[in-house]
């Protein structure tokens, strides 16, 4: 299977099931592809932008914001939840901050920080439509 459909079902929920079964060497081949594949959920999300033009702008921007979200399974958005909740509550200490990352019961530090990171991207992208 070709390395771009690997990588668009690594960094999506798109429904590529046969690309979600590559082995080990297959997902290393794809690496190389990773800005292709995001450059096509980036034109698919401006796409779903222009197709909402005549909404207001804040709501077309939460709407696909939220399209983001659900294309990508929130992954981006998990990994800075974790990042965090493991420095917040770390303190510093190395094994400490890993084990809370490893957990992925969100405190309240991911959770606003997934809020504001949320909330900035709706505006930003408000702002441009």
């Amino acid at each position: 299977m070709h390395p771009f459909l690997v990588a668009l079902a690594v960094l999506t929920r798109l429904p590529l099931h046969a690309a979600r079964s590559a082995g080990p060497a297959d997902r290393v081949r794809a690496v190389p592809w990773y800005p292709a594949a995001g450059l096509t959920l980036g034109l698919m999300l401006a796409a779903a932008a222009a197709g909402l033009q005549g909404l207001p702008a804040f709501l077309a921007a939460t709407l696909t914001v939220a399209l983001w979200i659900g294309l990508t399974g929130a992954a981006s958005l998990q990994g800075l939840a974790d990042t965090v909740d493991g420095y917040l509550g770390g303190r510093g200490n190395r094994s400490r901050i890993l084990a809370i990352m490893r957990n992925h019961q969100g405190g309240v530090g991911a959770v606003a920080a997934v809020v504001l990171v949320v909330l900035a991207k709706t505006t930003a992208l408000g702002c441009l439509i």
